[in-house]
């Protein structure tokens, strides 16, 4: 689970080290168009782990620290 999980965060981290030093809208829009799709895999996918754990697992606390606090800025509060 932990090496699916970095290689999940590290797709992310690639489309970051590829867009740094770009204008602000054009950095904007490729988050948009690369990231966003998975970063909402990623939240499907510790959503699916964790239904799968048993609440006292370490390893579940820290999925849920993760959707609960590192995920948030998915669905701000307006």
């Amino acid at each position: 689970m932990a090496f699916e999980a970095v290689k999940r965060i590290d797709a992310l981290f690639d489309i970051e080290r590829g867009i740094t030093g770009l204008d602000p809208a054009v950095r904007l829009e490729a988050r948009k168009a690369r990231s966003a799709p998975l970063v909402a895999a990623l939240e499907r996918w510790l959503r699916a782990q964790r239904a799968q754990l048993s609440k006292h697992a370490k390893v579940a606390k820290a999925i849920d620290y993760s959707l609960a606090r590192t995920l948030a800025w998915l669905h701000p509060v307006p």
